[in-house]
């Protein structure tokens, strides 16, 4: 169903963490998340992961090694990430360069096969996922976002970048042995499951996840 032809250029990987364009990504999801009329379902990290786990445990599909001994691990991430919730907005849930469009210097977003009402923080933090940001460049996407620092939302971020990069992670192994059709039968995800598990496994074993697990808890 086309809507709308939008004369823009389509952003690749690199262009998500150009100090040009964190700040029009976060106006763009503020947006979104602020504008749009709700959204008729609800989609959270944590459903689509609860429906990941139980594929992998039924289907005994193959996961990077040593994957699935961190899953109390992420369910403390998303005890934690449940004390200070924001209420839910329309998501994109699925915000990866191409779906995002510059319009003249506006983001545009588009693509919403994965969206529904979520926490806003998920938005953000996907794609820092995305786009790789360092610390320090979640806290502009976030100050930007919220119009001030709130580092309780920050920390909320981060670790829905981790929830993202895990669920993810286990995606991208049922989609090589399990998910037919495969939405691009050349693309090598189980290559794309251990790229993602590269990057999720420090950040679960990271000394600093207390720290970010306490610092989301607090009242702002």
């Amino acid at each position: 169903m086309v809507l709308e032809f939008i004369d823009g250029r389509t952003l690749e990987t690199a262009d998500l963490a150009d100090p040009y364009y964190v700040p029009r990504i976060a106006h763009g999801f503020r947006q979104l998340h602020s504008l749009a009329p709700p959204f008729a379902n609800e989609k959270t990290i944590f459903h689509l992961l609860d429906g990941c786990l139980e594929t992998v445990r039924s289907e005994d599909i193959r996961v990077p090694d040593g994957c699935l001994d961190h899953v109390p691990t992420v369910d403390r991430i998303r005890s934690a990430l449940a004390i200070q919730a924001l209420d839910a907005a329309p998501c994109n849930n699925d915000a990866y360069a191409p779906n995002f469009i510059d319009q003249h210097g506006k983001i545009r977003i588009i693509d919403y096969d994965y969206s529904g009402m979520n926490d806003p923080c998920f938005d953000l933090g996907d794609v820092a996922v995305e786009g790789r940001y360092t610390p320090d460049q979640v806290e502009v996407l976030c100050e930007t976002y919220f119009e001030g620092r709130r580092p309780v939302q920050v920390a909320r971020t981060r670790l829905f970048s981790i929830a993202a990069q895990f669920t993810w992670t286990l995606l991208m192994a049922a989609a090589d042995q399990v998910y037919e059709p495969k939405p691009d039968p050349d693309y090598d995800y189980w290559a794309e499951s251990l790229a993602r598990w590269a990057v999720t496994l420090p950040q679960l074993e990271s000394p600093e996840l207390g720290a970010l697990l306490d610092q989301a808890q607090r009242n702002e």
